[in-house]
């Protein structure tokens, strides 16, 4: 379809099989041209049948979380991830009536910028189980102090500096007599019983003038992650003008057929600039599809928001106002099946 310009094998920097690529779709397209009896349909015009049943899979759980509960898609903004997430987004977007898509600058590996943000926690707990007095806590607070030792040490073993890990300590307690214990955090300085009844009084609405038992004591390290590399943003007000375009490529559109389409780096744009469809824009982890009627503008922080264009927002109004009458007239054909 010409979207799609590289492929990550063994060294990363080698073309697609066109050739193949063709050949398989040319003899399938046969296939459906002989078995179909309707008007035979191009290599292309069958390639993109597949990519719009692809596109309303993918349709369907989004209308099952907004307009299956009440809920118009076309008022919300359309967030997509994935390395080939760009490529689909313009279409999804049209056929839920959505007018803006946002594209964040890792969305190509926006799973594995979670992982790397995730704060890294170790836990330790031991048993207590002894009444809370006065004695007792100076005893809970060098085991406490033991657990968090630990705690700490692992996590620097795993790259963690100390200014990046702080610890909490817990006391599980309950009430002598009953079976229900809270988990209540103890600043070592601070009166764990207060805490305990003021989280007791929160969660059952009542207190009891019994012993407090310790069940268990528990700490709970954690290290945060680094945050993400910032970019960096140009104080001049100007905005430059677009680069000249890597390449263009012919890429086919539903409705237009084959379209020479410029396709740009997305490194070397800047905030700011904008970019009618079509265009392909392109970097190491992703491949964003400009579709016509769509404008994308590069953010300051680089990311990529598109918007649907006046034109285009009008048919594509028409068309979604069509498909909610639809959805009301006959609700137990979109009924979800499994």
């Amino acid at each position: 379809m010409g979207c799609c310009l590289s492929c990550f094998v063994q060294w990363q920097n080698e073309p697609l099989d066109a050739a193949g690529t063709n050949a398989a779709f040319a003899s399938l397209t046969s296939d459906i041209n002989e078995q179909s009896g309707q008007p035979s349909k191009s290599i292309d015009e069958v390639a993109m049948g597949f990519i719009r049943v692809a596109n309303e899979t993918m349709c369907r759980p989004i209308r099952a979380l907004t307009q299956m509960k009440g809920y118009d898609a076309a008022a919300h903004v359309l967030a997509c991830f994935g390395g080939a997430g760009g490529q689909h987004a313009c279409a999804i977007a049209t056929a839920l009536g959505m007018k803006t898509i946002f594209v964040h600058r890792y969305a190509g590996i926006l799973s594995a910028v979670g992982i790397h943000l995730a704060d890294i926690v170790q836990e330790a707990q031991e048993p207590a189980a002894a009444e809370l007095e006065q004695q007792q806590l100076s005893g809970l607070r060098g085991r406490l102090d033991g657990l968090a030792a630990a705690a700490v040490d692992s996590l620097r073993q795993q790259g963690f500096k100390d200014q990046q890990i702080s610890t909490e300590r817990f006391l599980n307690l309950r009430y002598a007599g009953t079976d229900v214990a809270v988990m209540t955090p103890w600043n070592t300085d601070s009166d764990p019983a207060a805490a305990f009844a003021a989280v007791y009084q929160r969660e059952f609405g009542f207190v009891l003038n019994r012993p407090v038992v310790v069940d268990d004591i528990r700490i709970r390290a954690t290290g945060r992650a680094a945050d993400l590399p910032e970019v960096a943003v140009l104080s001049d007000q100007v905005i430059p003008a677009l680069p000249e375009p890597a390449l263009v490529t012919s890429t086919y559109f539903d409705g237009l057929g084959r379209t020479q389409t410029p396709v740009f780096m997305l490194d070397q744009l800047q905030g700011g600039q904008k970019l009618s469809g079509p265009a392909l824009l392109i970097d190491n982890i992703s491949t964003i599809l400009i579709e016509p009627g769509w404008i994308a503008t590069i953010t300051a922080d680089h990311n990529v928001r598109m918007d649907v264009q006046q034109q285009q927002q009008q048919q594509q109004a028409v068309e979604h106002q069509q498909t909610m009458e639809l959805q009301q007239q006959a609700p137990q054909s979109l009924a979800p099946v499994g």
